[in-house]
């Protein structure tokens, strides 16, 4: 899983990779996806931005689709018992 934090100046370029993704797509909209890392994959190979990066030894939950929510769940559930979570998140 990844997790970005972006500086304002970004936005310009990340304005240009959308609309030119929306031109392409014309005809598939709702399928089609415009993935962040694909776009920071262009802005890096165009040079146009620079990444620092920096990695984490813990357990990253992540879920895109509704199918997704047991399982997280039953993770979170997991790290509460273990003591990792809190016993009340919210």
């Amino acid at each position: 899983m990844n997790m970005f934090g972006f500086q304002n100046e970004i936005l310009s370029y990340l304005e240009e990779y959308f609309l030119d993704f929306l031109n392409e797509h014309q005809n598939d909209l709702e399928t089609a996806e415009c993935l962040i890392s694909e776009f920071l994959e262009t802005a890096l190979e165009e040079k146009k931005i620079n990444l620092k990066y920096r990695t984490s030894d813990g357990l990253w939950l992540g879920m895109t689709y509704k199918e997704d929510l047991d399982e997280v769940k039953e993770k979170i559930k997991y790290l509460k018992e273990k003591g990792e979570y809190p016993t009340h998140l919210w």
